[in-house]
């Protein structure tokens, strides 16, 4: 696609919507840190279409760590995926996974 002629916004994997608060995020993820070492600890627990998913907290800031870190755009080829990213995450599973840990 020609970025000028063809989209309105073009998407751009050099544009982050999180830039803005990445200190923030850090400070919020190094605070999680600080609980789990000493030993507070719990699991992170979604229901997406009827399908529930477990994960531990560790894992939940390592993954959303990488995402914040990672430029880029995500595409994928499953349906049922692009469902979760609409309907589930509101195309953001970073922001998707800071709700729910503040929820939780």
């Amino acid at each position: 696609m020609s970025i000028i002629n063809d989209l309105v916004f073009p998407l751009d994997p050099n544009h982050s919507p999180f830039k803005h608060m990445n200190q923030l995020l850090l400070d919020f993820f190094a605070m999680l840190d600080k609980l789990i070492a000493s030993k507070i600890m719990f699991d992170i627990v979604e229901t997406h279409f009827g399908t529930t998913y477990k994960h531990s907290l560790t894992d939940i800031i390592k993954w959303s760590k990488r995402d914040l870190a990672t430029c880029g755009i995500d595409f994928t080829s499953s349906y049922q995926t692009a469902r979760e990213y609409a309907d589930c995450w509101h195309g953001s599973q970073l922001k998707q996974n800071i709700k729910t840990i503040s929820e939780q």
